[in-house]
């Protein structure tokens, strides 16, 4: 138990000191606009997830009201789905939310529903393991699981793993207590975000700042890895 809280305590020391040596870029930021959704009963009960489609629209996960709220770019609801429950269509705890061109795909307690972006329900897909981020292509969807194999597992959009790529980071299974501590390592190492574009899909570590680029079909175009 000492050597793994002295092992955390490094990496934390080593970020810390990293990130103190590096200058600091700053850049001036106008604001623009600010506003509260004028919709009667409409307020966020947490910071919300928040995603605009590039047509104006801002599509918001609400986890503790369990709802979707879809807003034009002044604050005017146009749909929500505020349905808590566990069947087709129902939400619990959304968290995040993506786009393809046609749908909207929402990660929650339940799974990953999938939506039109009028909010009308599609289909669910049943996910077993923890998620750490997920992206969407026209015809895949990519997400950053918990003790998996490969870095990446992508699915089509009726839920079908249909490939998994990307090397993980290399953790000792048998350093400290055993497998809780093991899956708390896979999770520090592994959060992240994931970007789909242009045919490439980006992961972006969140403890290590490493960037790797991945075509579609699984291929390694580049790293960036920080020592």
């Amino acid at each position: 138990r000492m050597r793994a809280k002295l092992i955390l305590f490094f990496l934390l020391f080593s970020i810390a000191s990293y990130l103190s040596a590096q200058p600091i870029r700053k850049v001036l930021l106008r604001h623009d606009e600010s506003f509260q959704p004028v919709a009667k009963g409409i307020g966020f009960k947490a910071t919300p997830w928040l995603e605009s489609d590039g047509r104006s629209l801002l599509f918001t996960a609400d986890n503790r009201s369990h709802s979707i709220y879809v807003l034009t770019d002044n604050g005017n609801l146009i749909y929500s789905n505020d349905r808590r429950g566990q069947g087709p269509g129902d939400l619990q705890s959304p968290w995040k939310i993506e786009f393809s061109a046609d749908n909207l795909f929402v990660c929650d307690m339940n799974g990953l529903s999938i939506f039109g972006k009028d909010l009308v329900f599609k289909s669910r897909m049943r996910l077993f393991k923890d998620v750490y981020s997920i992206a969407a292509s026209d015809k895949h969807v990519f997400i950053v699981e918990g003790q998996s194999q490969a870095l990446i597992t992508a699915y089509d959009h009726s839920g079908k793993e249909v490939g998994s790529f990307g090397d993980r980071y290399h953790i000792d299974p048998y350093n400290g207590e055993g497998p809780i501590t093991f899956r708390t390592y896979d999770t520090v190492y592994h959060l992240s975000n994931i970007v789909y574009g242009q045919n490439r899909v980006y992961f972006i570590s969140q403890m290590l700042g490493d960037i790797f680029v991945y075509a579609e079909d699984g291929r390694l175009l580049k790293k960036i890895e920080f020592l």
